[in-house]
């Protein structure tokens, strides 16, 4: 009805000081400002929480956090986008810092992921999503991880010598699964809102997503770049392939706490 200043200035400044050192922090050697600011982020999200309660018009409704489904899409949100948003830097790091591939190669060494991305969205949202509701979640999240081990024992297996040709199945099954995700992700979440909520409810997931997006290059980033000098490329990227399945292992258990199906009036929203 109104638009919270107070409750949006606060949720800016608080991603801010959160998101900046983590992207910054390694480039600029962890000077000891930028925990100070880890400190204030702290702090202004605290602010923000009493501020959300005491206002009259919240920038998130509060009945959305007593909702469990809509907590455990969160969840879901948080860890899936997390790890696929750092994944998807390092892999770029490795292939044109690591293997030396142009822009040019590393695209095309990419397009398998694009193309897996496509069929999958495309079988998901036409027939598997409406039929199967969250089973098709689940599924989609062993297949991606079943990609990303491929590319694991690709790399593994070739080391500095691998070539776009030996990692194009992993990120073609990668790609599947993701896609299989996309499509019926958000209608899925949102079924467990009542009509009221869904505009906050999908308001905070579009959020969410990009925020965790940005967490992800930056968390798992400074994690490459911390594992970059002791172990090298190769060893590097397996390792960062690790934490990124450990990341889609947190969202198929928060799977279950989603509704079984999307909204029937999904293709309104």
């Amino acid at each position: 009805a109104r638009l919270d200043l107070r409750g949006s200035f606060l949720l800016t400044a608080a991603s801010i000081t959160l998101i900046y050192p983590l992207v910054q922090g390694h480039d600029q050697g962890w000077p000891w400002w930028m925990f100070g600011l880890f400190g204030v982020s702290a702090v202004l999200w605290g602010l923000f929480a009493l501020s959300e309660r005491a206002a009259d018009h919240p920038v998130i409704e509060r009945s959305l956090f007593g909702n469990r489904a809509f907590l455990g899409g969160l969840v879901f949100l948080g860890t899936f986008f997390t790890s696929m948003s750092g994944f998807m830097l390092t892999i770029n790091l490795f292939l044109q810092s690591g293997l030396h591939f142009t822009p040019m190669h590393t695209g095309l060494a990419l397009s398998p992921w694009a193309l897996g991305m496509a069929v999958g969205a495309a079988a998901s949202g036409a027939a598997l999503g409406p039929k199967f509701g969250r089973h098709v979640l689940h599924v989609g999240l062993v297949v991606v991880a079943v990609g990303l081990g491929l590319v694991w024992l690709a790399i593994n297996a070739h080391g500095m010598d691998t070539t776009a040709w030996d990692i194009a199945p992993g990120f073609f099954i990668t790609g599947l699964g993701s896609g299989a995700i996309f499509a019926p992700l958000f209608d899925i979440i949102l079924a467990g809102l009542g009509d009221d909520e869904v505009g906050t409810g999908s308001g905070v997931l579009n959020a969410v997503q990009q925020f965790c997006r940005a967490l992800g290059v930056a968390v798992l980033g400074s994690v490459f770049f911390q594992l970059l000098p002791g172990h090298g490329f190769a060893d590097a990227i397996k390792d960062l392939i690790v934490i990124g399945v450990c990341c889609y292992a947190g969202s198929f258990a928060a799977a279950f706490l989603l509704p079984m199906h999307a909204r029937e009036d999904a293709g309104a929203h």
